[in-house]
């Protein structure tokens, strides 16, 4: 789930941009065709994608991630496991060490 939030929002701020895929991608230095799956939730986000992705679009990592009232408002769609939110709130902090190693756990299962 997280991972379709991360596509979805980066769509809609690439989109509000006037941004395409192609121009986006070169501003991330993530080639086209991963970031095309990417925003189509095929491929997993890292978190070198969500920093790249958000420097690229002006914006912060945490922008591209769930609120905790979103989370708390739509819990159907935003169920995160442990992991999951273990995962979001590194980020929120900046800690890519920690987000990393939590990654490689989710990528484990």
């Amino acid at each position: 789930m997280l991972n379709l939030h991360i596509a979805a929002r980066v769509r809609e701020l690439r989109e509000r941009s006037g941004a395409n895929i192609k121009q986006l991608a070169q501003r991330a230095g993530i080639p086209h065709s991963n970031l095309a799956q990417l925003e189509k939730g095929k491929r997993q986000w890292l978190p070198h994608h969500i920093q790249a992705a958000a420097a690229a679009l002006g914006v912060h990592p945490r922008d591209l991630l769930p609120a905790p009232d979103e989370a708390r408002k739509n819990p159907v769609r935003l169920q995160l496991d442990e992991d999951e939110n273990a995962l979001v709130e590194a980020l929120r902090r900046g800690d890519v060490k920690s987000a990393v190693a939590i990654f490689a756990r989710l990528v484990e299962r």
